[in-house]
C-alpha cells in the first residue's frame, strides 16, 4: 500500500494577508512564504469566518461555524463532551485513522493542556499568558529567564506595544516553536506511520516585540497607511479602545496617530520576517529528511490585525485587515495555481481529510479547497459575538451587535470607505444578501442546538399509546448526536 502523505499545518497568529510578499507587500522580505506560494496553490481571497483567536481555532478544528460550535468569543471553548455528541476535531479523526498527530506551539485550547486529538503536544501558548506553566515557560526558566508581560519592555505604553523584546532571539517564543518542530522532525525515522502536525506560531500577535536581532533585519520602510476612520467604524472604536485598555494589553488607543501606526506596522513586519526565516528552516529540515515531497504543507493564520485601520487595533469585526489571511497549500502532486474566489479558514478541515484519504464531512461551513475538491465556494459566512458577515466574490454584507450594518464592494473599495447601504441603487442587492445572511444564521443556530433536542422527530408525529413519550418514566436522550 502506498504510504499516505504527511500533513503539516503551519498557523501563525493574527497575520493579515497583505503583509506577505506574495500578497503584494514590497517593504518586507518573506522569501520562504513566497517560494511556498510559487510551488503550491495561493488563495488570493482567503478569509477567517471569525476575527478572534479562539472562535477561529475552534472552527478550523471542527469545520463548523462559531455559532454551531457555540464558541463566539475568546472566553469560550468547545464543550468537553463534544465527541459524545458526534463532533470530532480533525486531529481526532486522523489519529483514529492511523496518523501520528502532533501539535507544537500555540493552540489556544481551554484548558490549555488538553489534547483535542493531538497525541503529542509541545506547548507555547499565547504571549499574553504570562503565568502559564507550559513548555515554553519551563524552557525560559531553565535558561534563567522569566515570561513577562510586554509592558516589561521599554516604551511599551508609549508605542502601543511596539517594542524591542527583553529576550534575545534564541529565547523568543517563535524561535522556540521552530526549534521544537525541527527536533521533532529530526526524531523521525523511516517508519510507515505518517504524521499530521500543526505548528502554531504565537507571532506576529501583539505585543509587537521582535528581538533586536530581528529588528536589525527590518529597516524603516514605506508601509501603507491605515484605512481612514468612517462614520460606521467610529461606532466600534469605543469598545475597541476599552478592550485594549484592559490588563491583557493595557494600551490607550484614543490617539492612534499615523506615526504610532507606522511603528506598530514596522515591528509587526519584523515578526513576520522572523517567522518566514523559521518556515525556511522547517522546509530545509523536511528536505534534509527526504520527506518534503511526501508532505502536504498548509500555511495560514487564524485572523488578521487592524494595525491602526479605522483607528483600531487587533480584530473583532469583519473589516479586511481583520479577516483577510494568507492561505497556501502545497501538495507535491498538484501544479502551482492561484485561486481568486473567496475561501474560508474552515475549509482546511475537509481539505485535511482529503489529503488523509478520508471522506469529507457534510457540514455547513467546510468544503474541500479547489483544486483538490470538486466544488467552488460561492460565499463565506462569518460570525462572532460582535456580528455576522456574508462575503462573495465582490460584495460583503455585515450586521453588528450595535445595530450597524455595512455593505461594501470590496473589489473596488479596498479600504471600505463607502457603505453602499446609503446608496438606493444597491437596495435590492442588500436585501438579497441580508436574506441569505439570515438564512445562514438560522441554519447555524439550529445545527448548534441539535444536542438539546428533547423529542425525536418521528416521536413528535406519533399519537399512538405505544409512543414512549406518553408514559411515566420516559427518559430524555442527552446529548443528541450530530448527524453529519
Amino acid at each position: 500500500m502506498k504510504k499516505r502523505k504527511n500533513i503539516l499545518f503551519i498557523l501563525t497568529d493574527q497575520q493579515r494577508a497583505d503583509f506577505c510578499g506574495c500578497y503584494g507587500a514590497r517593504w518586507l522580505k518573506t522569501p520562504n512564504i513566497d517560494k511556498l506560494a510559487s510551488e503550491g496553490v495561493l488563495y488570493k481571497n482567503a478569509v477567517t469566518p471569525s476575527a478572534a483567536c479562539v472562535p477561529a481555532r475552534a472552527s478550523l478544528l471542527t469545520g463548523r461555524s462559531a455559532i454551531e460550535n457555540r464558541v463566539i468569543n475568546n472566553a469560550q471553548w468547545l464543550r468537553p463532551d463534544h465527541s459524545a455528541m458526534g463532533v470530532f476535531t480533525w486531529p481526532q479523526i486522523l489519529a483514529e485513522e492511523g496518523y501520528h498527530t502532533v501539535s507544537i506551539g500555540k493552540m489556544h485550547f481551554y484548558p490549555w493542556d488538553i489534547s483535542e486529538g493531538f497525541q503529542h503536544r509541545i506547548i507555547a501558548e499565547d504571549k499574553r499568558h504570562t503565568g502559564i506553566q507550559d513548555d515554553y515557560t519551563l524552557f525560559l526558566q531553565k535558561h534563567g529567564y522569566k515570561r513577562l508581560h510586554g509592558s516589561a519592555c521599554e516604551g511599551y505604553y508609549e508605542h502601543l506595544g511596539a517594542v524591542i523584546s527583553y529576550l534575545p532571539e534564541e529565547m523568543q517564543i517563535d524561535r522556540f516553536v521552530c526549534n521544537q518542530t525541527l527536533e521533532y522532525l529530526d526524531m523521525l525515522n523511516d517508519e510507515e506511520i505518517p504524521f499530521a502536525m500543526m505548528v502554531g506560531f504565537p507571532g506576529p500577535h501583539c505585543p509587537y516585540d521582535p528581538s533586536q536581532e530581528m529588528m536589525d533585519k527590518m529597516p524603516d520602510a514605506d508601509i501603507p497607511q491605515p484605512a481612514p476612520r468612517t462614520k460606521t467604524s467610529d461606532t466600534f472604536r469605543p469598545r475597541n479602545i476599552s478592550d485594549n485598555s484592559l490588563g491583557w494589553n493595557g494600551v490607550d488607543l484614543t490617539n492612534f496617530t499615523a506615526e504610532k501606526a507606522h511603528k506598530v506596522r514596522l515591528h509587526y513586519s519584523a515578526l513576520i520576517q522572523a517567522i518566514d526565516e523559521y518556515l525556511g528552516e522547517i522546509i530545509s529540515k523536511l528536505k534534509e529528511k527526504n520527506i518534503y515531497d511526501d508532505t502536504v504543507i498548509i500555511f495560514s493564520s487564524d485572523h488578521g490585525d487592524y494595525l491602526g485601520d479605522f483607528g483600531m487595533a487587533g480584530k473583532g469585526h469583519f473589516y479586511e485587515g481583520a479577516i483577510k489571511i494568507p492561505m497556501i497549500v502545497r501538495d507535491p502532486a498538484t501544479a502551482p495555481a492561484e485561486v481568486e474566489h473567496p475561501v474560508s479558514l474552515t475549509d482546511t478541515f475537509n481539505t485535511i481529510l482529503h489529503f488523509a484519504g478520508l471522506n469529507p464531512a457534510d457540514t455547513l461551513d467546510t468544503t474541500t479547497l479547489a483544486p483538490f475538491g470538486p466544488t467552488t465556494r460561492a460565499a463565506v459566512f462569518g460570525c462572532i459575538d460582535q456580528g455576522w458577515m456574508l462575503l462573495d466574490n465582490q460584495y460583503k454584507y455585515c450586521a453588528y451587535y450595535n445595530g450597524v450594518q455595512e455593505l461594501f464592494d470590496v473589489a473596488a473599495d479596498k479600504l471600505e470607505q463607502n457603505n453602499l447601504l446609503e446608496d438606493a441603487n444597491y437596495a435590492e442587492l442588500a436585501k438579497e444578501m441580508r436574506s441569505e445572511l439570515d438564512r445562514r444564521v438560522f441554519a447555524a443556530i439550529s445545527a448548534g442546538n441539535i444536542d438539546n433536542m428533547a423529542k425525536e422527530k418521528l416521536m413528535d408525529r406519533s399519537r399512538t399509546f405505544s409512543n414512549p413519550f406518553n408514559h411515566h418514566g420516559w427518559t430524555r436522550v442527552y446529548p443528541h448526536k450530530v448527524e453529519n
